[in-house]
């Protein structure tokens, strides 16, 4: 299999888990509720994290749930055309919210998660830049043979 193909495949993988995510009937952090309660409260007890809040968290949440759509998305098209990976993660989210909000009485749309969603795309989209930055060959071919330039041999 190519590492095209394996993309496409992981892509599809992923865009499965969101749209259960995103689609799912009521809040899919319901059946975690206490024990992300005990976490948050954990780590308000910290000096570091005391400032850290719910919303917070699910910010958080909601920028890496979508880092994976960037990265993908952008891995797969051409280097110059990254940006719509960041695009395709703006629509998907206002997708998902558009649905929440007409459809899916026990979920919440909100604008919040849209520009979370859009930031965990955008920031998975430059981490594909970044890495084909750093894996592409030169820009130059070497010099054949030992010569060192300014030098007769």
């Amino acid at each position: 299999m190519t590492a095209r193909r394996r993309t496409v495949l992981l892509l599809l993988l992923y865009l499965a888990a969101l749209a259960c995510i995103g689609f799912w009937p009521t809040p899919v952090e319901r059946p975690l509720s206490g024990l992300l309660r005990s976490f948050l409260r954990f780590l308000q007890d910290q000096p570091l994290t005391a400032g850290i809040r719910a919303g917070h968290v699910e910010v958080a949440a909601n920028v890496l749930l979508f880092v994976p759509l960037g990265l993908l998305i952008a891995g797969l098209l051409p280097a110059r055309r990254w940006w719509l990976a960041a695009a395709a993660g703006l629509l998907g989210s206002v997708a998902i919210e558009a649905v929440q909000f007409l459809a899916l009485d026990q979920r919440q749309a909100s604008l919040r998660d849209v520009a979370g969603n859009t930031l965990g795309a955008l920031l998975g989209a430059l981490a594909a830049v970044w890495a084909r930055r750093r894996h592409r060959p030169p820009l130059t071919t070497p010099v054949s043979g030992t010569t060192i330039p300014g030098r007769n041999t």
